[in-house]
């Protein structure tokens, strides 16, 4: 009989064949390691942009801290040169001593270097802060304490509160 003939190009379109098959796995591989690369450096951004974040919170409450400590050093201040007021009086009538009065001054003097540390240590956390936000510099913003309102459906997710109602 007659047997079928095999064209002489055969083997090459097998091996073109199987090329194309094996092209197509490693294809398959790049594309899902393109897809874990991105997804890694989504998980990267979204770490940093955490991180940032906090570091702005954690600037933000140190200068409402700042804030808070300038209030204090003021009023305490304030007091402080009342009394230096009454004292120097009461010195003109030899009620008190010169030694009080001065010491009175130096701690004057003192809140004074304190009020000025804590200016600058503010302006340094606001300088830092503009410069993580990318925004222009104002030394002299006004910063509040901001509001935090937690939804309640947050609480609803925690294990021991679901336990609590469910009792």
């Amino acid at each position: 009989g007659n047997s079928p003939e095999v064209p002489l190009d055969f083997h090459r379109l097998l091996l073109n064949f199987s090329q194309t098959i094996y092209d197509g796995s490693v294809s398959a591989h790049r594309k899902s390691i393109e897809k874990q690369s991105a997804a890694s450096r989504k998980i990267q951004l979204e770490s940093q942009s955490i991180a940032l974040r906090s570091e702005v919170v954690k600037l933000y409450m140190s200068a409402l801290l700042l804030n808070r400590q300038s209030d204090i050093v003021k009023a305490g201040r304030e007091s402080l040169k009342a009394q230096l007021d009454k004292a120097a009086s009461a010195l003109e009538e030899g009620v008190v001593q010169v030694s009080d009065v001065r010491s009175m001054e130096a701690e004057l003097l003192s809140m004074d270097m304190t009020q000025v540390e804590v200016r600058k240590n503010r302006e340094l956390l606001v300088l830092q802060l503009y410069e993580l936000m990318g925004l222009e510099v104002d030394l002299d913003v006004q910063l509040e304490v901001p509001v935090v309102e937690l939804p309640e459906a947050s609480f609803d997710r925690r294990p021991e509160i679901r336990l609590m109602r469910s009792q």
